[in-house]
């Protein structure tokens, strides 16, 4: 069951206060967007951890591993970066 989350404005311009029975969370815009550039950071770990093994655990791939699975990533999260 999902519980229901009260959205108000705060004083500043582009902070928002989400109140939440178990916590107040302050989501200003640069947070967001630094705590997704670390969530992409560490799916895109996994990710190219994937792309490894699946490349039959050739060395030598890592850089392309890398971006290969940062810019699926992005793709995935852009809407979020805005």
């Amino acid at each position: 069951m999902k519980k229901t989350v009260a959205v108000r404005k705060g004083k500043k311009a582009g902070v928002r206060t989400i109140v939440n029975p178990e916590k107040a969370l302050i989501l200003h815009p640069e947070i967001r967007k630094q705590t997704l550039k670390a969530k992409i950071k560490l799916e895109a770990e996994k990710k190219a951890y994937e792309l490894f093994e699946k490349n039959g655990r050739a060395h030598g791939n890592d850089l392309a591993h890398w971006l290969e699975a940062e810019r699926e990533l992005i793709r995935q999260h852009v809407w979020q970066l805005i």
